[in-house]
């Protein structure tokens, strides 16, 4: 299951905080463990693990995109051809070119009398099907680089985080 279709996926990562920590007592006093490095590290493997599988699932969905954006080059050029043919048996009248609307509805016309309004409307619905199938895709890519925008912020936040750990530490 990819993170896009897992809703407790970020839930999962989040970083969990001490709610019994006292902000206003010093550190050094506080009976409490804020932050704990290794947990620190061990939540930035976690957070690149799951980068890695949602780079590998923008990758796959890419994939999949542009195979459906060829599937869709080939509908839409069979839709044109037939309507070319449709036309060219028996061209438009003035009237019936005047707007978009017009012509579609004497392309659909032509086909019925030709008997093949059946293929022209499995190939519109075909095409309407791949443009949503697309659509679906290009918004899980953008999903996908949008966690990955956060991930990256999360993950430097965590490593200054330990470098001021380690110069603490370093210090004392």
């Amino acid at each position: 299951m990819s993170f896009h279709e897992d809703p407790e996926f970020g839930a999962k990562l989040k970083i969990p905080v001490n709610p019994e920590y006292d902000h206003d007592v010093d550190p050094e006093e506080n009976p409490y463990v804020y932050w704990n490095p290794v947990s620190a590290v061990n939540d930035l493997i976690k957070l690149a693990n799951a980068a890695i599988e949602v780079s590998q699932n923008i990758s796959d969905w890419q994939g999949k995109k542009a195979s459906l954006e060829v599937e869709l080059r080939s509908v839409t050029r069979e839709i044109e051809a037939l309507e070319r043919f449709l036309i060219r048996d028996s061209p438009l009248s003035t009237s019936e070119s005047k707007t978009l609307k017009t012509v579609d509805a004497a392309v659909e016309s032509r086909a019925v009398a030709s008997g093949h309004y059946g293929t022209l409307e499995e190939l519109r619905n075909k095409e309407a099907s791949l443009k949503s199938r697309i659509l679906v895709l290009k918004e899980k890519i953008d999903c996908g680089y949008n966690w990955n925008k956060t991930n990256e912020r999360v993950s430097d936040n965590i490593k200054t985080a330990l470098a001021f750990y380690k110069d603490e530490r370093r210090r004392a």
